[in-house]
């Protein structure tokens, strides 16, 4: 055997021992240099609107998240709205306002992932109150109930803070967790509103111009009974009074 190939073949040999020893010290990193799928284990746990809401584990982080991806058969123009809603989601960081974690594509489609909260929604509580099915239980008496509602509106004091309108707001967007926490949740008719004197990094970060060119201008859209005024009345102008009307 050549000397050459004899250099060659322990070169090898110690290249696979490093290899084993940087598995053997690293195991997280190398798990890590090695994924190929970021999400499985696929649950499908909620359906509505223009997207639905998988739970599923993120291999990166090892935890559950919620991802959210579009109808199947949702057509591309529609993918910069769910982008839209994702990003301006992102900007609004605030502990009663849901956390999202990662933009992206699967199978040529946007997705996006959030925090999983157990527990359910502020529209179910209310359902089972009416039902009195939590007659007889103190988990949800009017004390509870006011607390939710003040930390909604700590979250919607935050967003109007930002120049951000929700136009959305109902029990079935917000979402209620077994330890306390209250989570505004679906921005998906979300709208900055135009404010050309704030400047800085907010008016940078919320930029009407990025974030507006795909909303309800002309449209009626949002839910009946919590709706304002100006959101039925063509060319109504929506502001934070618009919100606080829902509230």
């Amino acid at each position: 055997m050549s000397d050459n190939k004899k250099e060659s073949n322990l070169k090898d040999l110690f290249d696979l021992a490093m290899s084993d020893a940087e598995e053997a010290f690293n195991p997280l990193f190398t798990s890590l240099q090695s994924l190929e799928e970021r999400y499985s284990n696929q649950e499908l746990i909620a359906s509505g609107g223009m997207k639905r809401i998988h739970k599923v584990l993120d291999a990166a982080a090892d935890r559950y998240v919620a991802l959210a991806r579009l109808h199947e058969g949702t057509h591309k123009e529609h993918f910069d709205s769910f982008i839209r809603e994702a990003r301006l989601t992102a900007k609004l960081e605030h502990p009663n306002i849901m956390a999202v974690y990662d933009i992206g594509t699967l199978e040529s489609e946007p997705y996006f992932t959030m925090e999983l909260k157990s527990g359910g929604s502020l529209e179910d509580i209310i359902n089972l109150r009416k039902s009195r099915q939590l007659e007889n239980s103190k988990t949800y008496n009017l004390e509870r109930m006011l607390g939710i509602f003040l930390k909604v509106c700590d979250a919607m004091s935050f967003a109007h803070s930002k120049r951000v309108l929700h136009l959305d707001l109902k029990p079935a967007n917000i979402q209620v967790g077994d330890f306390g926490e209250v989570l505004v949740c679906d921005w998906g008719l979300g709208k900055v509103l135009d404010d050309p004197e704030n400047a800085g990094t907010d008016a940078l970060l919320f930029n009407p111009d990025l974030l507006n060119h795909m909303t309800l201008s002309g449209h009626v859209k949002g839910t009946p009974g919590y709706m304002a005024p100006e959101q039925i009345s063509k060319g109504g102008e929506k502001s934070i009074l618009t919100d606080i009307y829902a509230l």
